[in-house]
């Protein structure tokens, strides 16, 4: 099986997206980036790292059009509908739980684009690491985001997560949007829940309490997120579209999957 060890992974898509959605009039992850839909990059970068079976956690408002995508992938996958976007993407993940079978398995932001180094980084990685609830990969040299818009987080020298916030001024990474995690977070997240519920906050609190969050480094990869028409601009003309670069020269995951990736972008009525 070598470093395909984990098979199952969870997709937050669970969020409205307002700051895009009001540009583009689609949810973020349904925008197209050179012909394919933004969200199939994270399926495919997983599906090259092993996983085998997906939960999507979507906005109630916008299951339909997810279906109707997941429907043209051969993809085995369970949708989750949250009916309460505004509570923040730690709740999404709690909602994640009836489906998810197999521990310890991927999470991932649908609105992140990577390799599928990083999945696999943390798949290796993790067999180093007697005790944990959540890996956390990190970028400690970041190049293709808005730092100011980033997730930071703080670790000790053994990579035990500290603390994290977008607002921190010092920090050792920064948050890619991939992490591995154990069914354990379902039953300490629950137990945390009175409310809206960020998954910085429960990072944070299973950090504080447990000492099990570790951070990843897989600095040196090309990785960015999709949050404002600034970003999608980057992405589609700008430097970041190093990332789209690299993901053209990973082998291709299965038939039904791969990114053929058209050299003419498919976006600009957006931008």
């Amino acid at each position: 099986m070598g470093d395909h060890l984990i098979t199952e992974a969870v997709i937050l898509a669970g969020g409205l997206g307002t700051r895009l959605r009001g540009k583009t009039g689609v949810p973020k992850y349904l925008l197209e980036v050179d012909g394919v839909p933004l969200i199939r990059y994270p399926i495919g970068s997983l599906v090259r790292a092993g996983v085998e079976k997906f939960t999507f956690v979507v906005a109630h408002l916008f299951k339909k059009r997810l279906e109707n995508l997941l429907r043209s992938c051969e993809l085995e996958y369970c949708l989750v509908e949250n009916r309460h976007p505004d509570l923040g993407n730690g709740y999404s993940l709690l909602r994640a739980e009836p489906c998810v079978e197999k521990s310890p398995f991927y999470v991932s932001m649908c609105d992140h684009i990577y390799t599928s180094y990083i999945p696999l980084q943390l798949a290796r990685r993790m067999k180093e690491i007697d005790d944990f609830i959540v890996l956390i990969s990190g970028d400690s040299s970041p190049k293709y985001i808005d730092i100011e818009e980033a997730t930071k987080l703080i670790t000790d020298d053994r990579g035990r997560l500290l603390n994290a916030g977008k607002r921190l001024k010092t920090y050792t990474h920064v948050d890619t949007g991939v992490f591995v995690m154990s069914r354990e977070i379902f039953s300490i997240g629950e137990s945390l829940e009175s409310g809206p519920l960020e998954l910085t906050s429960l990072l944070i609190s299973l950090a504080m309490g447990t000492g099990k969050v570790f951070v990843i480094d897989v600095a040196g990869t090309p990785w960015t997120e999709v949050d404002t028409v600034e970003d999608l601009e980057q992405l589609v003309r700008g430097e970041r579209r190093i990332v789209l670069r690299a993901l053209k020269k990973e082998p291709p995951e299965r038939e039904a999957l791969f990114l053929d990736l058209p050299s003419k972008d498919s976006t600009e009525s957006f931008l």
